[in-house]
């Protein structure tokens, strides 16, 4: 049974579309498709090419490794954001103020003596 997840239907597709791919390379590059007979050694080729395929592989996993570490931090700064602005929403509450009024000054002071890492700016668009 298939679902929307498997991965074999999005590889053979993408398989299908790179050897187009590089046929046409090719044929614009030698006039001709990969030929047997050719004189070119296909074994060290092939070598060659798994070599770089690897090197590929390892930038992949060092970039996503980097973009996972990028996305862990991003996620830590939302989460003491939104505790600030929670912690400045409770006190306006508690002072009987509706923090939906409360004019982006208060919040942005509240939200900056808490965590001062977080640059409060002004929203963009319609200002409270």
């Amino acid at each position: 049974m298939m679902s929307e997840n498997d991965v074999t239907p999005v590889a053979r597709d993408e398989f299908l579309r790179l050897l187009d791919q590089q046929e046409a390379k090719g044929v614009e590059t030698y006039g001709v498709t990969l030929q047997a007979g050719n004189g070119r050694d296909a074994l060290q080729d092939a070598a060659e090419e798994l070599v770089d395929a690897f090197k590929y592989l390892q930038q992949a996993r060092m970039e996503n490794a980097q973009l996972q570490a990028d996305l862990a931090a991003a996620r830590e700064r939302e989460q003491r954001l939104m505790t600030v602005i929670e912690d400045a929403v409770q006190v306006g509450e508690m002072q009987g103020e509706d923090f939906r009024l409360m004019p982006w000054s208060t919040l942005s002071a509240a939200i900056a003596a808490a965590a001062p890492s977080a640059v409060a700016q002004e929203p963009r668009g319609k200002g409270v």
